[in-house]
């Protein structure tokens, strides 16, 4: 059940993150309720979300993952094609986390104490929801354990996306040098 796997996945990288940053944050509370949504049950095993909580949960992650890394103010998040009056604004529309594994995996891959680590930037037009992730590649990563799992993240949610939005989305990823590129844009159907 690929269901499965990717929480096991997310949570393993949750709770290594968690640790990371347990002693140099006091908003450890933020990650805690990002790790709640793994045992929220909904019909069907689909947890929805608005685009407005989407965002907001993956700033609040953002933020505590920097803050515990790096002292350089090194990342933005550009939120301003997001069309606010759009009916899939604040309606769960949206599969929950859906952009989290474009992000943690800058942040597992990620060199965090580079100059403009992160680029992350949402737009939401019409029915149309993108979220593109740039980040500085750790040329040094030496960790045999996170290149094992490397791009595990990515492939299943490409399977989650497979089930939830077959034929109406978009995943793609490069890598140019130093940096890493990944896009996403996904077709909403309902409100």
């Amino acid at each position: 059940n690929y269901d499965l796997k990717e929480r096991t996945h997310t949570l393993k990288n949750l709770a290594q993150n968690v640790q990371d940053v347990i002693e140099k944050s006091s908003k450890i509370t933020d990650i805690m309720g990002m790790l709640s949504f793994n045992s929220v049950t909904a019909k069907n095993n689909q947890s929805f979300t608005s685009i407005k909580k989407e965002i907001e949960t993956i700033k609040n992650y953002v933020q505590v993952l920097h803050d515990a890394k790096t002292s350089k103010s090194n990342y933005t998040i550009d939120t301003k094609d997001v069309h606010k009056k759009s009916p899939h604004y604040e309606h769960d529309s949206i599969l929950e986390l859906i952009s989290f594994p474009l992000v943690e995996n800058a942040f597992q891959h990620g060199d965090t104490k580079a100059d403009d680590f992160l680029h992350i930037k949402y737009s939401l037009q019409d029915n149309i929801f993108t979220v593109e992730v740039k980040n500085k590649v750790n040329e040094n990563e030496d960790d045999a354990e996170k290149r094992k799992y490397s791009g595990k993240g990515i492939e299943i949610l490409k399977q989650r996306l497979e089930q939830f939005y077959p034929n109406q989305y978009k995943l793609e990823s490069s890598k140019q040098n130093d940096e890493y590129w990944c896009y996403l844009q996904v077709i909403i159907n309902k409100i």
